[in-house]
């Protein structure tokens, strides 16, 4: 019996997954193509980022990595050393 509920919750699961997965439904009419390209100007810009806990980690993840480091330091793109083993302190 537990079997059974077992592949029922991972069929319901696998439904739920398949229905959020799709793709959205956006419609956009032919005077709104045409009013964007006439101006130029579109809905892009810059996008306020949002946090998720994937990123977070991806971020947590990467922060022994020396490039980030650089860049939290205020170093920005200033570039890297190369010093030889026999060099290091």
């Amino acid at each position: 019996m537990t079997a059974v509920y077992m592949v029922l919750t991972s069929l319901v699961g696998l439904g739920i997954g398949l229905w959020f997965g799709r793709p959205g439904r956006f419609s956009q009419t032919s005077d709104d193509i045409e009013h964007i390209m006439k101006t130029g100007v579109g809905r892009r810009g810059r996008r306020k980022k949002t946090f998720t806990p994937m990123a977070w980690m991806q971020r947590r993840a990467g922060a022994k990595d020396t490039a980030s480091r650089g860049r939290r330091e205020g170093r920005g793109r200033a570039g890297f050393s190369l010093e030889a083993p026999d060099e290091r302190k």
